[in-house]
Formats: C-alpha cells, structure tokens, sequence
C-alpha cells in the first residue's frame, strides 16, 4: 500500500518483471489537459520511450526530464516519440511538464498503474532516503540548480526508480544517445 500526504491509501499490487520480448503493458491515462489516452494508439504510430517519473519535488527526476528534452530532437529524428508518465493529478502534471518537459506528451497517473504494470516498485528507506546514491545525486542535482521538495499530495516520495530486480530506470545520457542512432538505422 502506497499512502500520499493526503492520506489517500493507493494498493500497489506486486510488480511483476517484465521479460525481453513480453509485451508492453497497454493502459489508459490521462493526458495534462484531461483527455483519456491508450499506451497502444500512441505506440502504434512509430516506436515510443516512456519516461515515467518519481514524485515532482523529486530533482533527480527534474535533470533527467532536462536531458531527454535537450535529446528530444535527435530521439525524434531517429524515429522514436517521447511520452512521460508521472504520479501528479492532469492540472499538476500540465505545470510540471510546462516547466520541466516542454514539448513531451506528459499522461497522468495518480494511482500508478503504469507504475505497477511495468515492474516499478516501492522502494524501501534504504532504498529512496537513506541510500548514499540517492544522496550523492541530490548534491549532482543542487549543483545544477534542482533541490529536493516533498512530493506534493497524493505523490509517493518512495516509488523507487528501478525497475523491479532488474535494472537502473533512468539511462545514462550516452545511452539515450546510443538509443537514437540504433533507431535511426533501423527506421
């Protein structure tokens, strides 16, 4: 069970793993100015890199979005679309993106299926606020000009940004970059 500031209790189910050639799982969400969206219209129009985010005052999260924007035209010349998925209600989720994510897709999800369908689970205090990774990214991100906040209401601080057992969610930058060319070769 996964409790935001407001109190509101948000069941997160076990996350399964996702295998190599399993497929994506396929949900509706709602996009920032309230428009309900499925995963496959989206992804049935060319190949689609899914950012899904931690909570807003997360800065980690906020350098990460930072560098798929400035990789967004080469990502997008190699034939993929960007989409993030992020924990905000549709009005948080349009300021964010505005600020953050300036011309990606940005879908909300405040109970966090997509968290859950894709493998991503709750981290444990040794994972999120206590691990010396998260703290030593905090002062990367300070230097760069993003400081932790608490997540607002209803966003979980502990959603953890790996996928389940297997490997680191966010990709180096060099791997967005290997991404986009293996892309554009194929396409």
């Amino acid at each position: 069970m996964a409790t935001g500031d407001d109190g509101i209790t948000i069941p997160m189910k076990k996350s399964t793993r996702l295998r190599f050639n399993d497929p994506a799982p396929d949900l509706e969400l709602t996009t920032a100015g309230g428009e309900r969206v499925r995963l496959s219209a989206l992804w049935a129009k060319q190949p689609l890199l899914l950012l899904l985010t931690r909570h807003f005052g997360c800065p980690q999260c906020k350098v990460k979005v930072g560098e798929i924007v400035r990789l967004k035209p080469q990502l997008e010349q190699s034939g993929l679309s960007l989409v993030a998925i992020t924990q905000g209600k549709s009005g948080e989720v349009a300021t964010f993106c505005q600020q953050y994510a300036p011309g990606i897709l940005c879908l909300a999800d405040p109970q966090r299926q997509a968290y859950c369908a894709y493998g991503l689970e709750r981290g444990g205090l040794l994972q999120t606020i206590l691990s010396l990774h998260v703290w030593v990214s905090n002062a990367q991100a300070k230097k760069k000009g993003y400081y932790v906040q608490p997540p607002p209401s209803g966003q979980d601080a502990m959603q953890n940004i790996r996928f389940a057992k297997s490997f680191k969610f966010y990709p180096p930058k060099w791997h967005l970059q290997r991404i986009a060319r293996c892309f554009s070769c194929i396409m």
